[in-house]
């Protein structure tokens, strides 16, 4: 049997084979395209996390087999069905994590935990969640997978800005309510102003939904509200996908290219609503920064096994599972 040691070694030189096979299919064609992907797939099963997700992702190939079909894996996870969702923040040593993020707010942001498998290593994670490592501070990593009947209170949605715009309004309810703060007040007016139509031709739905987000981002205000409430910041683009490196060591965010905002929206994202862990169905663990903690792998079925909750909150624990 392995040691620990041994099996994380051997997960990361996978991660990074597969990261090699995963550039080789982007810039090459050809038959080197179709060996490399070969590969990758073949390092997500090394991995050993199946989930719900990746069963349902598995479609006949021309011989009778199961393979993974990489557009049915993007569309699921673009999908209101799915279910498995990965997060990892920040706090102060020993602060305990009882909810899915900041006490006041009323969304947290996750990911899809099988885009990142097999296993990656902190820094690789937290760069494709366009977050940035946070020297003197605990990692805490949760995987939830919400039940049917937790549904109703998680309420997961795609971030995008046609289904994120109806929650803003719905979330701050009335728009003239004494208990709304002036950014608030603002937000709620400009979402309430959104309607989705259709187009035939595309780029002007899109333009008609981008001019209306720019101003929620208008004034000091609003972004206040944004970020307070619903953990949206200057580095979202609404399309439903992370931007991998958008953030700066400061926790600030870069200016980007929309080239290249657009060529690094790789991640999916989601908004869930800001439960408790238990509400979600969550398993979490909480480690302190170290060096070490730079190369440790994000594993989420090692998660979930060893993040059963602690009264309600975060499991602590030495180092990553």
């Amino acid at each position: 049997m392995r040691s620990k040691r041994g099996e994380k070694e051997r997960l990361l030189g996978q991660w990074a084979r597969g990261a090699v096979a995963l550039l080789t299919v982007v810039t090459l064609g050809g038959g080197q395209q179709t060996a490399r992907a070969d590969d990758l797939s073949q390092g997500w099963e090394a991995a050993g996390f199946v989930s719900e997700f990746e069963d349902a992702s598995r479609v006949p190939s021309s011989e009778g087999t199961t393979e993974k079909n990489v557009a049915t894996v993007t569309r699921r996870s673009r999908a209101g069905d799915f279910h498995d969702f990965l997060r990892l923040i920040w706090v102060p040593p020993g602060l305990k994590i009882t909810t899915l993020g900041k006490p006041r707010a009323k969304r947290a942001f996750f990911t899809v935990s099988s885009f990142l498998n097999p296993p990656a290593p902190v820094d690789a994670v937290v760069h494709f969640v366009g977050n940035n490592y946070r020297t003197g501070q605990d990692l805490g990593v949760m995987v939830c997978r919400p039940l049917p009947s937790d549904l109703p209170r998680t309420d997961p949605i795609l971030a995008t800005w046609p289904k994120v715009l109806p929650v803003i309004k719905s979330e701050l309810g009335d728009c003239a309510a004494g208990t709304l703060t002036r950014g608030e007040k603002e937000l709620c007016a400009v979402a309430e102003r959104y309607q989705d139509r259709r187009f035939l031709v595309y780029t002007r739905g899109l333009k008609e939904t981008l001019n209306l987000a720019v101003e929620l981002f208008r004034t000091e205000a609003r972004r206040n509200a944004l970020w307070d409430d619903f953990s949206i910041g200057n580095a979202f683009s609404g399309l439903g996908f992370t931007i991998w490196g958008s953030s700066t060591p400061e926790a600030s965010t870069k200016a980007l290219y929309t080239a290249v905002v657009l060529q690094r929206s790789v991640v999916p994202e989601y908004l869930l609503r800001n439960v408790t862990l238990q509400e979600a169905n969550c398993r979490c663990v909480q480690v302190p920064e170290s060096e070490a903690l730079h190369q440790e792998l994000v594993d989420p079925s090692a998660i979930w096994e060893a993040g059963e909750l602690d009264q309600g909150a975060c499991r602590q624990l030495p180092a990553l599972p």
